[in-house]
């Protein structure tokens, strides 16, 4: 039996600047100096009982409170979590996980801010999982199978599924494959909400232009598909070797209606595509006192609007926020029992980033980087 009980309080008060930041008189585009308070805190609750030698239930519940308030919005957040679940043992062969979960989130905003704008309310989500590890063949070959259902406020009812094979043809070899859908449900803002992201004066007057929910915003959808190879040459030694392709559905897009008082983008699920990747990790524990990982990824994605979307470059625009090439090395170096100095060198490839002052198609190009990080603990 176990107990645990913890929990958080946090007051913070800052300085930022805020860019961009439109206002409704001129000049209408600006960078100001904001102050941001941030107050909250959260308690979280857990307890597990073994059941027998091979069953167990754990009851977790949480609470958190947050308030902000800055120039962008003002707003005041409370979320209660409560989960189950369940572990046993079925047979020699199967390991059975089931569980299920309810969360609420009532959030109160400032309804006179110019920026943005979002209703008040009370959302509600209920889930439910299962997961069977199954063995196939002793200490070779296992089928881990499981689903999940979860019903929520924006968009009903979603289902999310998986698979994964492991084998094992040697002691130090492993391959596997997995599959699994996944979705994003829409933010409070894509749904029901209003931002300004420029202001500009017209004929009629002053106009705007804003990010606009819509109730029919619907999730957006991955469908995943992986494989894998593990090598371990020695103990001190491995080698992992990673490659995916996933296929994306109803992804959001945004399309301009023009009316009296500016532009509406309205958001959608215009967009799908798919994109392929590779992903490379070596450790090595070169010395008692000394670890090396260096790692290696590649993501190609292809974007595409579909439908009466207007925005089309805006899927060329996205498929570049992602860099193509990352790559890193990670040292950790024992300098005595209780000193340790960590190295991290990191390169990330060059992107195209959005414009957030020019949704039609506005672009800002970033250059590919290196970064180090050193800290001593």
């Amino acid at each position: 039996r176990e107990w645990t009980l913890q929990g958080d309080l946090v007051h913070n008060d800052g300085d930022q600047i805020l860019s961009p930041y439109w206002q409704d008189r001129p000049p209408f585009l600006a960078a100001v100096r904001d102050q941001v308070e941030v107050r909250g805190g959260n308690l979280l609750g857990r307890f597990r009982q073994e059941v027998g030698a091979d069953s167990a239930f754990t009851v977790k519940t949480y609470y958190d409170r947050k308030d902000r308030d800055e120039r962008y919005f003002r707003f005041e957040f409370d979320t209660f979590d409560a989960d189950l679940q369940y572990e046993t043992r079925m047979g020699s062969r199967n390991s059975l996980t089931l569980g299920t979960g309810y969360r609420a989130v009532r959030g109160e905003f400032d309804q006179e801010m110019f920026q943005a704008r979002l209703p008040d309310g009370t959302d509600h989500l209920y889930n439910g999982f299962l997961q069977d590890e199954c063995t196939l063949l002793a200490d070779r070959l296992w089928l881990t199978i499981g689903a999940k259902y979860e019903h929520n406020d924006f968009t009903g009812s979603e289902w999310q599924p998986s698979a994964q094979l492991l084998w094992q043809p040697a002691e130090r070899h492993s391959l596997w494959t997995k599959t699994a859908r996944a979705v994003r449900t829409p933010t409070i803002l894509e749904q029901r909400g209003r931002l300004v992201v420029g202001v500009y004066p017209g004929e009629g007057g002053i106009q705007a232009a804003s990010l606009v929910g819509s109730a029919g915003f619907d999730s957006e959808v991955v469908n995943a598909y992986e494989a894998g190879y593990r090598w371990r040459a020695t103990d001190r030694l491995s080698f992992d070797l990673a490659v995916f392709h996933n296929v994306y559905d109803e992804l959001y897009s945004i399309t301009p209606v023009p009316g009296p008082a500016g532009y509406d983008f309205l958001f959608g699920n215009e967009m799908t595509g798919d994109s392929d990747g590779i992903e490379l990790a070596v450790d090595w524990k070169a010395a008692s006192w000394l670890s090396l990982i260096l790692t290696y990824s590649w993501l190609e994605q292809h974007l595409e609007v579909e439908g009466p979307a207007a925005l089309g470059v805006m899927a060329e625009l996205l498929a570049g926020t992602s860099p193509a090439h990352q790559a890193s090395l990670r040292s950790a170096i024992t300098l005595a029992p209780d000193w340790q100095l960590n190295l991290w060198l990191r390169y990330v490839d060059q992107i195209t980033c959005l414009d957030s002052t020019n949704l039609l198609g506005g672009s800002v190009p970033i250059d590919s980087y290196f970064l180090f990080d050193a800290n001593l603990i």
